[in-house]
């Protein structure tokens, strides 16, 4: 019995995969309504319809961001949670329609208030499409420059500091972390 329910679920799943394999079609594609020049005369009178614009936000504690209160109301839950940058790009994206094409936090404050209204000391930077630029401004967002890349600092190797204690390198000034260094105490 076992054997012809096997064959039976090969054969079905055969059947579903050939079944939905569409064969080429020898027709051109039709072309969208108003014409095929239609969208090059577009990008030919408004040249800047991709520019684009960082835009950053401090955000507050507490999950107090407006992109975690709507994914904390949403109910929704994960096998795998999903990070700050998925959370505020489906966000902005769901609720106003603007598309964040790319995301980037950085610590900025080394030393906040633990209030939920105080900032978290980081600052997230954003760019998007210069037409959403005034929605994002009117939603608290401000004008930034393009973040500076930082390097990627591996942990440390476990050898690094064997009779010492391994600190941060700290932040440069733009943001990036620095490596970390092996501090030796004197012998008293």
């Amino acid at each position: 019995m076992k054997k012809y329910v096997a064959l039976f679920a090969l054969f079905a799943s055969l059947v579903l995969f050939y079944g939905c394999i569409a064969a080429p079609s020898a027709e051109p594609p039709v072309p969208p309504i108003g014409g095929a020049n239609q969208t090059n005369q577009s990008n030919q009178t408004n040249p800047n319809a991709n520019a684009t614009v960082w835009l950053s936000y401090e955000p507050i504690q507490c999950g107090g961001n407006p992109w975690q209160i709507w994914e904390a109301e949403s109910g929704r839950q994960y096998i795998r949670a999903p990070t700050e940058e998925e959370i505020l790009t489906a966000y902005y994206l769901q609720v106003y329609g603007v598309e964040i094409l790319q995301y980037q936090s950085r610590y900025t404050h080394g030393i906040v208030c633990l209030a939920c209204s105080c900032p978290r000391g980081d600052t997230i930077s954003i760019e998007v499409y210069e037409k959403s630029k005034a929605k994002m401004l009117s939603l608290g967002w401000s004008e930034a420059t393009k973040p500076k890349d930082c390097p990627q600092i591996m942990p440390p190797s476990p050898n690094f500091c064997e009779n010492g204690t391994i600190v941060s390198g700290g932040i440069d000034d733009n943001g990036c972390e620095l490596a970390p260094a092996c501090i030796f105490e004197p012998d008293s």
